[in-house]
C-alpha cells in the first residue's frame, strides 16, 4: 500500500522526494524517534504509520500535499503560484526542518595533526548533533591531495553530504604548491565515500555552464558497493521537462512489502512489467536516487 500525493498546482516534486525518503527504512526510523511537538513530524508519522500497517500490494493511500503547506515553503509556494520546484530541494528542506533546533549544518573538516580517525570521529558527531535520528541519511566524501612531483599527501579533508554524485571523482589541480618539496607541478585530487550509514541519496548533475538542463542517457546501477558494503537501490526518480521550474516527475520505487518494482506519477501507480530494468528505464530522465543498506547481503559475506 504505497502512500500516494495528489497533484495539487505543481506538487510533483513533493511526491517524488516524500517516495525516496518513505523508501529509507532509516527514515522511517527516525521519524518514528524524533521529538514530537511538531505537526510536520506527527504527519509524517501518520504516513510511516500507514504504511507500514499495510500488507496488501494492490491497495493505496491518498493523501493532499495541501497538509503540509503550513510547514514546508516549496509546497506552499507551489500551491500558491503552480510553479514547480526542484525535488531535491524538497527532501532537503524536509530534513532540515527535522534537524536539531537550534544546530548548525555540519561542515568539512581538515586532517591535522590529530590524524584521520580524530577529523572522522569529529565529523560524524557534528552530522548526529544536527541531524539527530536522521544521521543516517548523511554520508562523508573525503578528498585526499598528492603532489604530482614527489607523491606524498599534502591535503585530507573530509566532507559531511546529503547527496553524492558518484561514488568516486578523480581529478587533476594544476599550479598547487607542494610544501614538502616546494614543486608547482601540482596534485592529484581523488574523492570518494569514506562514511556511509544506512543510506545514500545519489543526484545525478544535470545542470549545465550556462544553467540549463541536460538530457544525456545516465545510468545508476540497482547495487553498488559504498565503503566496502553493498547497497540497494530502493527509488529512482525522473524528470521530464527543460527546467527544474517546470515538466513533470515520476519515479519507480520499490513496494515495501514484496520489493517488486512500482511505476509512480502522482496518485497513478502500478507495477513495473516483468522485463522492467532499472538500470535502462528512462536513461535521459533520471535525476535522483536512493539506495539502502542490503542486510541480506551483507548477511551473507
Amino acid at each position: 500500500m504505497p502512500v500516494l500525493f495528489k497533484n495539487e498546482g505543481s506538487t510533483c516534486f513533493f511526491n517524488v522526494a516524500m517516495q525516496l525518503l518513505l523508501s529509507s527504512p532509516s527514515f522511517h526510523v527516525g521519524v518514528r524517534t524524533v521529538p514530537g511537538g511538531q505537526d510536520l513530524v506527527h504527519g509524517l508519522r501518520m504516513i510511516v504509520d500507514a504504511l507500514e500497517r499495510s500488507r496488501e500490494p494492490s491497495e493505496a493511500f491518498v493523501m493532499s500535499p495541501r497538509a503540509f503547506a503550513p510547514f514546508l515553503p516549496l509546497v506552499r509556494n507551489a500551491v500558491a503560484t503552480h510553479r514547480q520546484h526542484d525535488a531535491t530541494e524538497c527532501v532537503d528542506e524536509i530534513l532540515d526542518k527535522l534537524s536539531v533546533p537550534g544546530s548548525t549544518r555540519p561542515q568539512p573538516m581538515l586532517v591535522g595533526a590529530e590524524g584521520p580517525e580524530a577529523a572522522m570521529r569529529a565529523v560524524l558527531l557534528s552530522i548526529a548533533a544536527h541531524a539527530g535520528p536522521f544521521a543516517s541519511m548523511w554520508v562523508v566524501t573525503g578528498e585526499v591531495q598528492t603532489c604530482l612531483n614527489c607523491d606524498k599527501v599534502v591535503r585530507i579533508e573530509y566532507t559531511p553530504v546529503l547527496w553524492v554524485s558518484r561514488v568516486a571523482d578523480r581529478r587533476t589541480i594544476p599550479g598547487a604548491l607542494c610544501e614538502s618539496c616546494g614543486s608547482r607541478v601540482g596534485r592529484k585530487s581523488e574523492t570518494q565515500i569514506h562514511h556511509a550509514s544506512e543510506s545514500v541519496l545519489v543526484r545525478i548533475s544535470r545542470h549545465n555552464d550556462d544553467g540549463s538542463k541536460n538530457h544525456r542517457n545516465v545510468a545508476l546501477h540497482a547495487g553498488v558497493t559504498v565503503a566496502g558494503r553493498p547497497y540497494r537501490m530502493n527509488c529512482m526518480v525522473y524528470h521530464d521537462g527543460m527546467t527544474w521550474q517546470g515538466g513533470h516527475y515520476t519515479c519507480a520505487m520499490r513496494h515495501h512489502v514484496t520489493g517488486d518494482w512500482m511505476l509512480d506519477s502522482d496518485t497513478s501507480c502500478r507495477f513495473a512489467p516483468r522485463d522492467f530494468d532499472i538500470q535502462t528505464h528512462s536513461m535521459h530522465k533520471t535525476y535522483c536516487a536512493l539506495y539502502s543498506l542490503d542486510t541480506a547481503s551483507a548477511a551473507t559475506r
